[in-house]
């Protein structure tokens, strides 16, 4: 595993300028700057000692996981399909439309009540798999798809509507992805209570291993806890490994899409 910090800053004099080129071992340019770096790497321990005395920023941008680590998990978290149906509808109204007890202020929300609706015929490309740019939680497929994998998993199914037109999509449908019948372990993480509904959201910016959920068997669930910032929220979909290995292998998916669950 890998965690990939950024570093920030300006070069206004020659000696910082120097400084970095001579780390990196590539030329900057004069002014503002941005590099990725590892954070377990010689690079980073060097330029680190001079974040603070520079002024410059450094922040936690995202983790890199191996194959190793990915095909060796048990449960992971599948960050999401390719997405489609783009521009969004008028938000929030589409939560107010589509669920129960939604929330305009946090974007939190209870069970579905309504049929998705999209503006046009998606194309879901060979995998016959997708979401939607505004919707992280749901996932969408082709039906050939459907009757030759999900079905066989007991997974239900919801039409999709096609905008103005109050018919149902072509060869495209929601599957229904259960919750997950316990609670993950979020004590370490950051969160936040909502000031309208009260109801509480976990930070969205989880770096390493995904929190290894309890609980009975699945295939595929969501996970009870919402994860989100400002007005929206959504649950994280996780799966098991023989999911994640089928859905590669049916190309609706590749490795770097999932995150490892791990206990802590």
């Amino acid at each position: 595993m890998k965690v990939i910090r950024r570093i920030f800053g300006n070069l206004d004099t020659k000696d910082n300028k120097d400084f970095i080129e001579k780390i990196f071992n590539t030329s900057f340019e004069w002014g503002y700057f941005t590099k990725d770096v590892d954070e377990k790497s010689q690079e980073y321990k060097q330029v680190r000692e001079v974040i603070t005395k520079n002024g410059w920023h450094d922040s936690v941008i995202g983790t890199e996981f191996s194959k190793q680590e990915v095909y060796n998990a048990e449960i992971l978290y599948f960050v999401g399909a390719r997405a489609f149906s783009y521009p969004e509808p008028q938000s929030p109204s589409f939560l107010e439309s589509t669920y129960f007890d939604s929330c305009k202020e946090c974007g939190i929300y209870g069970e579905q009540k309504a049929d998705f609706v999209i503006k046009k015929q998606p194309i879901l490309g060979s995998g016959g798999l997708g979401t939607l740019h505004w919707v992280y939680d749901e996932l969408f497929s082709t039906y050939e798809v459907y009757k030759n994998y999900f079905e066989g998993l007991n997974m239900d199914f919801r039409p999709v509507k096609l905008m103005n037109k109050k018919v149902s999509a072509e060869n495209i449908i929601q599957l229904i992805i259960p919750l997950h019948n316990t609670s993950l372990e979020m004590a370490r993480f950051e969160s936040s209570s909502c000031e309208v509904c009260g109801r509480i959201k976990c930070s969205p910016s989880i770096h390493g291993f995904f929190p290894l959920p309890k609980g009975d068997f699945f295939h595929i669930t969501k996970t009870n806890e919402f994860f989100g910032s400002g007005h929206s929220a959504s649950h994280r979909i996780l799966v098991t490994n023989a999911m994640m290995q089928q859905m590669i292998q049916h190309k609706m998916a590749k490795y770097h899409q999932f995150v490892p669950c791990r206990a802590e």
